[in-house]
């Protein structure tokens, strides 16, 4: 359902409306956890389990892909600088 959101923002466009590219990101990902990741039992529960805490430990998202090496040995420098302090 999240990917279809593309067609309900250029429906927006033609009746001379918009949406941020950051609030169409927000929204995208609230659709996604809601609607594309959680269960019909945990949808009736969407305000505990399909909001970004419930899906993390559901582990729907990929952080093991390639394109995140850089940025987790980046967050891991961070926090060894702050912890250094």
């Amino acid at each position: 359902m999240a990917d279809c959101l593309e067609a309900w923002q250029q429906c927006l466009s033609l009746n001379d409306q918009s949406l941020s590219q950051k609030d169409f990101d927000k929204f995208w990902v609230t659709v996604y956890q809601r609607f594309d990741s959680g269960s019909n039992q945990e949808k009736k529960q969407a305000g505990r389990k399909c909001n970004f805490e419930g899906s993390l430990k559901k582990s729907i998202y990929d952080f093991e892909r390639p394109e995140l090496v850089e940025l987790k040995q980046f967050l891991k420098q961070l926090s060894a600088a702050k912890n250094s302090f």
